[in-house]
């Protein structure tokens, strides 16, 4: 198994990541002939890239990303002269609206982050389970 500090670890862990955003982004169930050369390297990683429990990066970072250009335009309409356009109420109703809804995606994207970590380990923890029994069924 390739180291993930070297040049090949970096090189699968990118070939990882795009095979799952294309599933996520595809409503159709279609293999590519690229993820099929991926899974006949790497069988052994049929589970964990196909595994909905990846999506939780995916959010974390987009949750972020979307939440902080939030908070910022938020703090943008209360330095702009917004206000003379619409009036101070409706100028800090809308720019409190558009903070609070960034501060709740941030906090969203790390709920689902956390969430999917705990996932991971309890799938980790059912794999090596289902290995153990197995294992044990053999012996039997």
């Amino acid at each position: 198994m390739p180291k993930r500090d070297g040049k090949i670890g970096l090189d699968r862990e990118v070939d990882r990541e795009s095979l799952f955003l294309q599933m996520l982004a595809s409503e159709r169930v279609e293999v590519s002939d690229q993820a099929m050369a991926y899974f006949r390297e790497h069988p052994e990683e049929i589970d964990e890239v196909t595994a909905n429990t990846r999506v939780h990066r995916f959010f974390l970072w987009v949750g972020m990303v979307l939440g902080i250009l939030a908070v910022a335009a938020s703090r943008l309409l209360s330095w702009l002269p917004f206000e003379n356009l619409v009036g101070q109420g409706v100028e800090s109703f809308i720019s409190e609206i558009v903070f609070e809804g960034g501060v709740a995606l941030m906090g969203a994207a790390l709920t689902a982050y956390f969430m999917g970590v705990l996932l991971n380990a309890q799938q980790k923890r059912a794999a090596a389970f289902r290995r153990e029994i197995r294992r044990r069924l053999r012996e039997d």
